[in-house]
């Protein structure tokens, strides 16, 4: 399990840091002293859960937490007793940890990542229901090749068509399978089991080209690799 940390205690942050090198099934892949910065992070990559400082200065913790649009276990780390009930009012808050923190307190927090996670995956969507011309149409993840912006519509290339649909890019993406798919342009979602070619400026989808922005080239590189 891939995850960040967020907080903006120097000495909290080398201790997580140092406390989840120990943990085998998770890995850090990110390391925040602010809320705005995990909040560009997140628009860009995608993690399996967060370890989040509750205040912070600009953007405190349950700012950051009405951002999100992804189901992501989050663990609320702080030195304030009083906020235990409120943080379960936010479905994405698995866990809550006061301050000095404790190994083996971590290690149940993580544990409960795990469960949250295995139940999402268990009743995980597999497929985008969507109304096409009175009617509505089952689209399996595995069969979406590409999702485009274009003004107020999107347009989600499969395999064999088209379809075009009234909504946002951010609101087709929430619905997706994490970890399938990536942005890698502004206007643009890919399924990158189907990326082919990855080019300077552009890859290839099943011989179809899609622009390839400089600022997600890295992302999808790595996903790649990693795949």
């Amino acid at each position: 399990m891939k995850g960040i940390i967020i907080d903006d205690d120097v000495i909290i942050r080398l201790q997580l840091e140092e406390y989840c090198k120990q943990i085998s099934q998770i890995e850090i892949i990110a390391i925040f002293d602010n809320a705005r910065d995990g909040v560009n992070f997140l628009s860009k990559n995608q993690v399996d859960f967060i370890l989040l400082d509750l205040y912070m200065p600009n953007m405190s913790g349950i700012d950051f937490v009405k951002t999100l649009n992804k189901n992501i276990p989050i663990v609320i780390i702080t030195s304030c007793p009083n906020f235990a009930v409120d943080s379960y009012l936010y479905e994405n808050v698995v866990d809550y940890i006061l301050k000095p923190i404790n190994f083996e307190r971590l290690t149940v927090a993580i544990e409960k990542i795990e469960n949250r996670i295995n139940s999402i995956n268990k009743f995980k969507k597999t497929y985008l229901l969507i109304a096409q011309n009175g009617k509505f149409v089952k689209i399996t993840f595995d069969d979406i090749l590409f999702i485009q912006a274009n003004m107020d519509y999107v347009c989600i290339q499969t395999n064999e068509k088209r379809y075009y649909l009234l909504s946002t890019l951010k609101s087709i993406q929430s619905q997706l399978l994490q970890g399938t798919f990536t942005q890698v342009h502004r206007s643009f979602l890919v399924n990158y089991s189907k990326v082919n070619v990855i080019n300077h400026n552009h890859l290839v989808v099943n011989d179809m080209e899609v622009p390839l922005s400089k600022a997600f080239r890295n992302q999808l590189l790595e996903l790649m690799e990693n795949k």
